[in-house]
């Protein structure tokens, strides 16, 4: 028989198999809500055609965007009205638009405004054979070219022809895309123009120098202006295209659409406020008809306004958005609130505690200052009395003292060793 020990079998433990399961199920956890709360790199904005201000808006967007990390794709459409319908449903992936028609917010129950980013006129262009001084109401009979028929211009430049009396029924109507059509008006193809874009667009400022091409004022743009209410009159300075050559010639009163950039309620929160910061950026100089800071502004807003609109207005962008990666960033908003309420609500069920009793409080206060006063007491090498002793025995067993409760504990315990020494 051998004197060697026998290896002894490995007692087997359930809890540690138990305790090995709850730690992987706890790191899959952390792991899915850090991968929920990290905000999509990715943003879709839906443009109108390419060339036109929605789109080229769109591009300095996606330059400052992608500058901080987030990639944009432009996603450009001719019929810029069902943009808005777009961004609602979020077609596509679409997450952020543009409107500048008149929109029932009822029927967009998943899009929100960013506020309002700047004015687009709606520019009138002649040719300059039909006379110096032509009303709208004359142009009865021409033929008229625009950009496509569900197009934000088109909506509102038949709404304004509609007051003078012109009609498709009397007048000819020609929609095509907004770059075909303006190099037809160029041709002669057509007598008038009507395009509604920024007005330094380089198709408008092309249009503004082209020779026999007239821009054509609207003196009751003003009126016009109430009985549309989503339009608003603006003026367009005098030579501002061409101070030298004069162009134009004289003050120019038109109507403007008020852009609105457009969100989907289901946008993650970070992108909102770098899509946000870009608007500020690229929007808050002076342009050809409104002066430096009177955009982006949220008076003129055709939808609800996005809540985080209001407190980007207040605050700008929050520092954790501007100093941290925007991965991490948006981990930490989406987790705040809930962090928050589990530091706090401890500290509330101890106070509602002590208030649900109010007797009991009073009397652990006094207890305190009681045993307080002892402690006091005996370090300035006073003996304490009868009654001081009465006192002190009535207050150690009224506090109780609990772990949280160590320093009164431990004056405790030293007065009750000074009292059997």
């Amino acid at each position: 028989m051998s004197g060697a020990t026998p290896e002894l079998e490995p007692v087997y433990s359930p809890f540690r198999r138990i305790r090995r399961v709850f730690l992987v199920l706890s790191l899959v956890g952390l792991c899915f809500a850090i991968w929920r709360g990290i905000p999509p790199n990715v943003l879709v904005i839906e443009t109108g055609p390419v060339g036109g201000s929605y789109y080229n808006a769109a591009l300095k967007y996606k330059a400052w965007l992608e500058a901080r990390g987030v990639n944009v794709r432009i996603k450009a459409i001719d019929d810029s009205m069902n943009i808005v319908r777009d961004v609602n449903a979020g077609a596509q992936g679409v997450q952020i638009g543009f409107t500048a028609q008149d929109v029932n917010a009822a029927d967009f129950p998943e899009a929100r405004s960013l506020g309002a980013s700047e004015l687009q006129p709606l520019f009138i262009f002649r040719r300059a054979a039909l006379g110096s001084q032509v009303s709208l109401a004359e142009l009865r009979g021409q033929r008229i070219v625009m950009p496509p028929e569900h197009s934000a211009t088109s909506q509102a430049a038949v709404a304004v022809l509609r007051h003078y009396g012109i009609t498709a029924e009397n007048a000819h109507f020609s929609f095509l895309p907004l770059l075909q059509a303006a190099s037809a008006l160029k041709e002669r193809e057509h007598d008038v123009g009507m395009f509604m874009l920024a007005p330094n667009n380089p198709v408008i400022i092309d249009l503004a120098r082209s020779d026999g091409l007239v821009l054509q004022s609207i003196p009751e743009a003003e009126a016009l202006s109430r009985l549309e209410p989503y339009l608003v009159s603006a003026v367009l300075p005098q030579r501002i295209y061409d101070i030298r050559a004069g162009t134009p010639s004289s003050d120019i009163r038109l109507l403007a659409a008020k852009v609105n950039v457009i969100a989907s309620t289901r946008v993650h929160p970070a992108l909102i406020y770098l899509m946000l910061g870009a608007i500020s950026e690229v929007h808050q100089g002076a342009t050809y008809v409104s002066r430096a800071g009177e955009y982006p502004n949220l008076v003129h807003v055709s939808l609800p306004l996005h809540p985080l609109a209001f407190e980007y207005s207040k605050s700008g962008i929050p520092w954790i958005y501007r100093n941290l990666p925007l991965w991490l960033s948006g981990v930490l908003d989406f987790y705040l609130a809930t962090v928050v309420v589990v530091l706090i609500i401890p500290q509330i069920w101890s106070l509602y505690s002590n208030i649900k009793n109010p007797s009991k409080f009073v009397f652990e206060a006094l207890a305190h200052r009681v045993i307080f006063r002892m402690d006091q007491k005996l370090k300035r090498g006073k003996e304490l009395s009868w009654l001081d002793w009465k006192l002190f025995n009535f207050a150690k067993y009224i506090v109780v003292p609990p772990d949280q409760r160590k320093i009164i504990a431990s004056r405790i315990e030293m007065i009750d060793t000074r009292r059997s020494g």
